[in-house]
C-alpha cells in the first residue's frame, strides 16, 4: 500500500479565515497503540506516540507528500520542516466515541487529512479509532481448563455441605483470577519492552520478586483451602 494524496480543496472557516486540505485517500500504515485511556490521547501536541516513532511516521508520510504537491508551493520545502510546523488534531471514533475519559481502549491512528493555513500552519487530522479491550482468552484456554476442571477425588466427593461448596468454589475462583492477573502482566511486560527496549530494573522486578509474591499468593490459598477443609472435618 502507498501513500495517495487528493487534490487541495479550499475552505473557509470565516471570511477572513482560509486554508487548503488535502485529504489522505490511503495511507501507507496506521499507527496502533494499546491500553490507553481516551483522555490522554490528545493531552498532548503530539498525542500519545513517543516522539521517534512520530517522527519516523511523518517523515515518510510528509516525503510522500511533497513528492505529489510540492509543486504548488511557492518555495521548496523538507519534510522535516512541515513536521516542525505540524499540529496535531485527532478525531475520535469506535467504542471511544461514547466512552469515559479515563476508560482505557486499544486504539489505531489513521491519518485523515492535511489542512494548511494561509500563514503556514500545518494541522494533520487524524481519525482515532478507540476499540474496547479484550483479553484473548485462546491465549490462555489451557490455564482456565486446568482451573476450572475441579477433580473428583475422595475429598472432592466430601464436601458435601452448600458452604463447603462454596468455599471450595471462591478458592477455585481466586486461583483463576490470579492466572488472568499474572497473563495481563506479562501481556503488558511484553507491549513495555517491544516499546522501550531492555529495562534491567522491570526485567530484575519480574524475575524476582513478582513471582515470589506470585508463589505466595498461591502457598495462602491452598493453606486457606485446607483450614477451610479441615474446619469441615472437625465440625
Amino acid at each position: 500500500m502507498s501513500w495517495n494524496f487528493a487534490a487541495p480543496v479550499t475552505i473557509k472557516d470565516s471570511p477572513n479565515n482560509e486554508r487548503f486540505q488535502f485529504n489522505v485517500t490511503e495511507a501507507a500504515a496506521d499507527l496502533e497503540v494499546e491500553c490507553l485511556s481516551k483522555a490522554s490521547v490528545t493531552n498532548s501536541p503530539n498525542g500519545p506516540f513517543a516522539p521517534a516513532t512520530l517522527e519516523s511516521y511523518l517523515l515518510e508520510l510528509y516525503g510522500e507528500f511533497l513528492k505529489v504537491h510540492g509543486k504548488r508551493f511557492n518555495k521548496s520545502y523538507t519534510p522535516a520542516q512541515l513536521i516542525r510546523a505540524t499540529k496535531n488534531s485527532f478525531r475520535i471514533e469506535g467504542d471511544a466515541f461514547n466512552g469515559e475519559a479515563d476508560e482505557e481502549f486499544n486504539w489505531t491512528f489513521t491519518p485523515a487529512s492535511i489542512s494548511i493555513t494561509k500563514s503556514g500552519t500545518f494541522m494533520l487530522i487524524w481519525i482515532a479509532k478507540g476499540d474496547t479491550l479484550k483479553i484473548a482468552m485462546d491465549d490462555i484456554a489451557d490455564e482456565l481448563e486446568e482451573v476450572a476442571d475441579i477433580p473428583q477425588s475422595d475429598d472432592f466427593l466430601r464436601l458435601t455441605s452448600d458452604k463447603q461448596l462454596h468455599d471450595r468454589k471462591y478458592i477455585e475462583q481466586a486461583r483463576l483470577r490470579a492466572k488472568v492477573a499474572k497473563f495481563k502482566a506479562e501481556k503488558a511486560m511484553s507491549r513495555y519492552l517491544e516499546k522501550y527496549g531492555y529495562d534491567s530494573d522491570i526485567l530484575e522486578s519480574d524475575s524476582g520478586e513478582d513471582s515470589d509474591d506470585f508463589s505466595d499468593e498461591e502457598d495462602s490459598e491452598e493453606e486457606e483451602e485446607e483450614n477451610i477443609v479441615g474446619r469441615r472435618r472437625h465440625n
